[in-house]
C-alpha cells in the first residue's frame, strides 16, 4: 500500500508541475491551432513518465496515474488534446508489452472517452467543476478500470480488485478532485485575467469610439489629468488649459455650479456609485456647451476621505436642443390639445385604459381627469355604451393605421345627459410598427343635432303651413263664390216668399230654399274656417258650456256606446271665439274618439286654466291610438285611415285650423294600444274685456227721402246685384244704382249722384272694399255704408270699426236680415 501511495504522490507532483505548464501555454494564444496539440503531448507525456515507474503486480501488469490524466485532459481540453494524448499512451503501453498490454489499451481508452464525455456534458455547456463533478468522474472512471480487471487471463482479475480495488477507489477520485479543482482554478484566473483586459479594451475604445473626454483629480493635492479629447471638446488647446481642478470649476456656468458642487457632495462622503451630473461649460470663443459629468471616487484614505476621482465628460449640447425643442413642442401641442373645443383623449393599445385626457373632454364628460386616467370604459359609462366604444375601438385596432369615422354615437355625461358625438378613431404605432395607442377626437355635435330636427321641424311646419295656406286659399275662393251664389238664392227667396199664401206650396218651396242656403252657409263658415281666417265671429264664450252642449247632442247618438268622464275646471276663464265653429271642432274630435274605442271604451274631456292667461281643453280616449307614420300625417288635409265613404280626412285638418284661426295651439299625443290625447290651448280674456263688434252708423239728422231710398250697389256679381235688387224693391226702395268696381262707384260719386245709402262688396277687384272705402268716405262723409263680406274677420271688424257710420252685412243675406240692418241705422 505504501509504494502504491508513493507513487500516486510521484504522480500528483507531476500533474502539478505538468499544469503550471498548461497555464504557460494558454497564456500565449497567438498560435491557437497548436494549443490542443501541445496540451495532448503534455498530459500524453505525462502518462509515459508516469508508466516508466509504475506499480508493479507481475510480469506485463503495472498500475500508474494515466486514468487521471487522460480523463483530465479530455474533460477541461477536448477532443484534439485527449487523441493526441490517448495516442501517445497507447504507443508506449504497446511497446511496454506484457500480460496487461490488452487491458492497459482498454483502460486508455475508457478514461479519454469518459473524459471527453464530461467535457461535452459540463465544459461546453458552460457548467462549473465543482468537487462533486471532478469525484463523480474519478470514482466512475477507477470503477470502470476495475470491471476491467476481469479481461485478465486466468483468474487475475479478482486478485488484483482484493489487492487494489480499495486504494484505487479511495485515491485516485481524491487525486482527480486535487487535480482537476489546481487546473479549474488555473483556468478561472485565466479568465478574470482575459475578462479584466478585454473589459479594459472595451473601456478605452468606448471613451474614445463616444469622443468623451477624460479626468483624473488627485482630490488632496488639487492636481488633475485632462485628455485632449476632453480639451479638444470646448475648443482648447493643449497649453490653455492647465492640471488643477480649478480649471474646471472656473470654468461651469455660474447658475449651474451650486447644484453640480451639491450634486458631487454625496459621493465625496462616502455614497458609492457614480456621480451624474449635467452643466454648462464655457468654451474657447465664448460660448456654452451642455456637458455631462460622471465621475467616480476610486481611493479613499484610512479616514474614509477621498484621495482619487476619475471620470469622463460628454458634449450632450445638441441633446439638450434637442430636448428644448421636443419640451417646447410638447408644451405647444398641449397648449393645443387643452384648449381645443373638442374631447381628445389617447387609450393604451394592450387594456384600453386613458392616460390622456384634455380640458373639454372633462368638461363634457362632467369627470375630473383624475377619476378618468388609468380607467375604461367599463369604468365610466353604462355596459351597453362601453361595449359599443370597446367594439370601435378594437375595430380601429385590428384595421391597422387607418382612421374610422363614427358619424354619431351617444355617450352619457354626468352633468349634461346623454350627448351626441361624431368621433374619429386612429391607431397610433410605435418605431417597431407595433400598436402602441388608440388616439380618438370627439365632437358635441347635440346642439347641431336638435338644430337640424328643429330645422327639419320647422321646414315640415313650413311645407304644412304652405300646404295649408294653399288650400286656405282654395277654400277661400271657393267659399266667396258660393257665399254669392247663396246670396242670390237666400235673397230673390226671401224676397218672394212673402208674396205667397203661407203654406202654399210655392211660400213651402221658398222657404225650404232659405233654409238650404241658410245651412250652405254655415258650411261656407267652416271652410273660412278651415282657411284659417279668423273666426267668424267673436264672442265671448265659456268652453264649458261649449262642450256641454256638445255633449248632451253626442249622449243621443254616438256617446251611447261609450263611458264619458268630463272634468271641467271650476271657474274656467272665458275666450273670445265662435263658438259654432270650435263646437264642430270639438265634435269632430269626440266622433273620432268613439270611432277609435269600438269595444267600448271612456271618453275624457277636460279643461284648466293654464298660468291666468290660457285655458286647456283636452279629449281623450283609451282607443287604438295611433302608429307615429299615422300621427305625423293626422293634420295633414285629406289623409284619413277610415275607409273610402267614411271620411275625408279633413276632420282634423278643421279643428286644426280653427284652434289656429283662435289663436291657440294644438298638440296630438298617441300610441298604439295606449289611445290619444289631444290638447288644445286658447288664450284667455278678461271676463268683462269687451267684444270687438262693428258700429251701427248713427241715425241720419234728416228723414229718410219719401218713395224709397236711392241705395248705390257696389258689388262685381251679377247674381248678388239682381237679388240685392229685388230684395230692394219688396222694401220699396226702387231707385238703386250699380257699379260693378269701387273705381265705378268713385266715378259716379264724383260726377255729383248722391245716394241715401251705400252696399259696398267687401271682396271685388280692383280697389275692393279696403281701398273703396276710405275714398268713398272722403267723398261722402255722412252716408250711412253697409260693407257686405262673406268673412266677418278681424279684417272686416277693424275696417268698420275706423270709419264712422259703416256696419257690416254678413253674406249670405235675406230680405229679413237686410231689413233688420237698415232698421238697425234708422233706414227701415
Amino acid at each position: 500500500m505504501i509504494p502504491t501511495l508513493l507513487e500516486l504522490a510521484y504522480n500528483l507532483a507531476l500533474l502539478v508541475a505538468l499544469s503550471l505548464i498548461t497555464g504557460f501555454i494558454k497564456q500565449h494564444r497567438q498560435h491557437w491551432l497548436w494549443v490542443p496539440v501541445l496540451q495532448g503531448v503534455l498530459f500524453g507525456g505525462a502518462a509515459v513518465i508516469g508508466m516508466m515507474r509504475p506499480l508493479v503486480l507481475g510480469p506485463g501488469l503495472i498500475f500508474d496515474g494515466r486514468s487521471v490524466m487522460l480523463s483530465l485532459c479530455g474533460l477541461f481540453f477536448g477532443p484534439v488534446a485527449a487523441g493526441v494524448a490517448g495516442g501517445m499512451a497507447l504507443l508506449y503501453r504497446t511497446f511496454l508489452g506484457g500480460t496487461g498490454v490488452y487491458i492497459g489499451g482498454l483502460v486508455i481508452t475508457a478514461s479519454t472517452l469518459l473524459g471527453l464525455g464530461f467535457h461535452q456534458l459540463w465544459i461546453r455547456r458552460g457548467q462549473p467543476l465543482t468537487a462533486g463533478r471532478l469525484w463523480l468522474l474519478g470514482l466512475l472512471v477507477h470503477a470502470v478500470m476495475l470491471l476491467l480487471m476481469f479481461t485478465l487471463p486466468a483468474g487475475a482479475g479478482p486478485v488484483v480488485i482484493k489487492r487494489l480495488g480499495l486504494p484505487i477507489l479511495l485515491v485516485y477520485p481524491l487525486v482527480t478532485v486535487l487535480i482537476g479543482k489546481v487546473i479549474a482554478s488555473q483556468e478561472a484566473g485565466m479568465r478574470s485575467v482575459a475578462a479584466l483586459r478585454e473589459s479594459e479594451e472595451r473601456w478605452k475604445f468606448a471613451i474614445e469610439g463616444a469622443g468623451d473626454g477624460l479626468w483624473d483629480w488627485n482630490v488632496q493635492t488639487g492636481a488633475a489629468y485632462y485628455s485632449p479629447r476632453y480639451k479638444a471638446m470646448f475648443g482648447y488647446a493643449e497649453a490653455d488649459f492647465g492640471t488643477s481642478a480649478d480649471e474646471w470649476s472656473k470654468r461651469i456656468h455660474p447658475d449651474d455650479a451650486p447644484g453640480v458642487f451639491a450634486a458631487l457632495q454625496p459621493y465625496m462622503e462616502g455614497k458609492p456609485g457614480f456621480a451624474t451630473v449635467e452643466f454648462r461649460m464655457l468654451c474657447q470663443d465664448g460660448s456654452w456647451k451642455w456637458t455631462l459629468g460622471r465621475g467616480m471616487v476610486v481611493s479613499r484614505d484610512p479616514d474614509g476621505k477621498p484621495t482619487r476621482m476619475i471620470g469622463t465628460n460628454s458634449d450632450i449640447t445638441e441633446r439638450k436642443q434637442a430636448e428644448d425643442a421636443l419640451l417646447e413642442a410638447k408644451a405647444l401641442m398641449d397648449a393645443v390639445v387643452e384648449n381645443v373645443p373638442l374631447m381628445i383623449f389617447l387609450k393604451e393599445a394592450t387594456d384600453l385604459k386613458f392616460v390622456i385626457f384634455n380640458h373639454a373632454g372633462e368638461e363634457l364628460l362632467g369627470h375630473d381627469r383624475k377619476e378618468l386616467l388609468g380607467k375604461t370604459n367599463l369604468d365610466l359609462f353604462p355596459p351597453e355604451q362601453a361595449a359599443h366604444f370597446m367594439a370601435m375601438d378594437r375595430k380601429v385596432l385590428e384595421g391597422g393605421a387607418g382612421v374610422l369615422d363614427i358619424p354619431e354615437e351617444t355617450v352619457s355625461t354626468a352633468k349634461k345627459g346623454l350627448r351626441v358625438l361624431h368621433t374619429r378613431k386612429v391607431c397610433l404605432l410605435g418605431s417597431d410598427g407595433s400598436t402602441k395607442y388608440l388616439l380618438g377626437i370627439s365632437e358635441d355635435i347635440t346642439e347641431r343635432k336638435q338644430a337640424e330636427a328643429e330645422k327639419l321641424n320647422l321646414q315640415a311646419q313650413l311645407q304644412q303651413s304652405q300646404k295649408m295656406e294653399s288650400l286656405g286659399t282654395l277654400a277661400g275662393g271657393v267659399a266667396h263664390d258660393m257665399n254669392n251664389v247663396l246670396g242670390a238664392i237666400l235673397g230673390l227667396a226671401s224676397a218672394h216668399i212673402s208674396t205667397q199664401p203661407h203654406g202654399s206650396p210655392l211660400h213651402q218651396a221658398l222657404d225650404t230654399i232659405c233654409k238650404a242656403t241658410e245651412r250652405g252657409g254655415k258650411m261656407v263658415k267652416s271652410l273660412l274656417s278651415f282657411a284659417r281666417q279668423s273666426p267668424a265671429e267673436c264672442h265671448r264664450l265659456d268652453m264649458n258650456a261649449v262642450l256641454r252642449e256638445q255633449v248632451s247632442l253626442l249622449e243621443r247618438t254616438t256617446l251611447a256606446t261609450v263611458r264619458l268622464q268630463l272634468d271641467l275646471a271650476a271657474e274656467l276663464l272665458p275666450i273670445l271665439g265662435d263658438a259654432s265653429a270650435l263646437a264642430h271642432a270639438f265634435m269632430n274630435l269626440c266622433v273620432n274618439a268613439v270611432d277609435a274605442m269600438p269595444e267600448n271604451g271612456t271618453l275624457t274631456l277636460q279643461t284648466r286654466n293654464v298660468d291666468n292667461d290660457w285655458i286647456e281643453v283636452v279629449v281623450e280616449d283609451n282607443g287604438m291610438g295611433m302608429p307615429k307614420e299615422v300621427l305625423e300625417k293626422a293634420v295633414e288635409p285629406f289623409f284619413t285611415t277610415k275607409e273610402t265613404g267614411k271620411g275625408t280626412g279633413l276632420g282634423l285638418s278643421m279643428v286644426f285650423s280653427t284652434v289656429k284661426a283662435h289663436q291657440g295651439q294644438m298638440a296630438i299625443e298617441s300610441e298604439p294600444g295606449k289611445g290619444t290625447r289631444v290638447r288644445m290651448r286658447f288664450p284667455a280674456c278678461e271676463k268683462d274685456a269687451p267684444v270687438q263688434v262693428a258700429e251701427a252708423a248713427p241715425a241720419e239728422a234728416a228723414l229718410s227721402p219719401q218713395g224709397g231710398l236711392k241705395v248705390l250697389l257696389i258689388d262685381d256679381d251679377a247674381l248678388i246685384q239682381s237679388s240685392t235688387q229685388a230684395i230692394l224693391e219688396c222694401l220699396g226702395h226702387t231707385a238703386s244704382t250699380t257699379a260693378q268696381s269701387g273705381e265705378e262707384a268713385l266715378a259716379l260719386l264724383e260726377a255729383g249722384f248722391e245716394p241715401d245709402l251705400v252696399i259696398l262688396d267687401m271682396n271685388m277687384p280692383g280697389l275692393g272694399g279696403i281701398g273703396t272705402l276710405p275714398r268713398l268716405r272722403r267723398l261722402r262723409p255722412a252716408v250711412p255704408i253697409l260693407l257686405s263680406t262673406g268673412r266677418t274677420d278681424q279684417t272686416a271688424l277693424t275696417l268698420a270699426s275706423a270709419h264712422s257710420g259703416v256696419t257690416l252685412l254678413a253674406k249670405p243675406f235675406g230680405l229679413r236680415e237686410l231689413q233688420k240692418h237698415l232698421e238697425s241705422i234708422g233706414l227701415g
